[in-house]
């Protein structure tokens, strides 16, 4: 989760080191070996420093950050029968940790941005990356939701929030 933003260079440093190993290996073939190793020992270090592999946590000194973000909730369960309400073809608004599920639609907004929405998925336990750093307008935007007569929570369950518009 934290890392998918480098993900775009991974194959440009992939394809930068397999490049110039082999150039190494053609210019100074005696220190290619122990460079390669150097490498590989510090890739695996590293790795096991930083890394989000979940095999690290069961090691001591082993990265914890996301190391079960790969395992499924009850809160996910709720999450993914509430977002099921939704129909296929309507735009919807969500927060963030909701919108990577909706994203094969047409069309999802990031709340608090509704526009022509008729449908807005909420997770207040889980806030975006945004309501980290300044809280208030999602908070105050789903406040005026719940008393909006034009929009209807069909669900509430577990922090998860389904709103429908009316008409």
């Amino acid at each position: 989760m934290h890392f998918h933003y480098t993900a775009g260079l991974i194959p440009v440093l992939i394809a930068a080191t397999i490049l110039g190993a082999a150039r190494l290996a053609r210019s100074r073939p005696y220190r290619a070996a122990p460079l390669a190793t150097g490498a590989l020992v510090l890739a695996l270090v590293s790795n096991y420093a930083l890394g989000a592999i979940p095999l690290w946590r069961y090691l001591p000194g082993g990265q914890q950050a996301e190391a079960h973000a790969a395992d499924v909730t009850r809160h996910d369960r709720i999450a993914a029968r509430a977002l099921r309400l939704i129909p296929q073809s309507a735009v919807v608004s969500a927060t963030n940790t909701l919108g990577g599920h909706l994203s094969a639609r047409r069309r999802v907004l990031s709340f608090p941005i509704i526009q022509d929405a008729a449908w807005i998925a909420a997770d207040e336990t889980s806030p975006g990356y945004a309501d980290r750093l300044a809280p208030l307008p999602t908070a105050v935007q789903l406040s005026w939701l719940r008393r909006n007569p034009e929009w209807r929570l069909v669900f509430e369950r577990d922090g998860i929030l389904i709103f429908h518009r009316s008409g």
